[in-house]
């Protein structure tokens, strides 16, 4: 089954999926990745180092915050 599937690269665009899946440091990773999807979609270029910032930001506590 391994054999079948790229475990390495795994993503889903569901942020609490990947929390709860795979952990805080994939859900990290999943909100860089859709900030950069979603800003790129407007031909808008972040640098890496802002949008982890937020990223580091929104799951410092272990989990995922939004400021609702």
């Amino acid at each position: 089954m391994e054999e079948d599937l790229d475990v390495d690269h795994v993503y889903s665009n569901n942020i609490y999926v990947m929390l709860n899946t795979y952990g805080v440091e994939a859900a990290r990773t999943s909100i860089i990745l859709e900030m950069k999807n979603v800003f790129g979609s407007y031909g808008l270029e972040i640098d890496y180092k802002h949008l982890s910032l937020i990223a580091d930001y929104m799951t410092h506590s272990g989990g995922v915050s939004t400021n609702e």
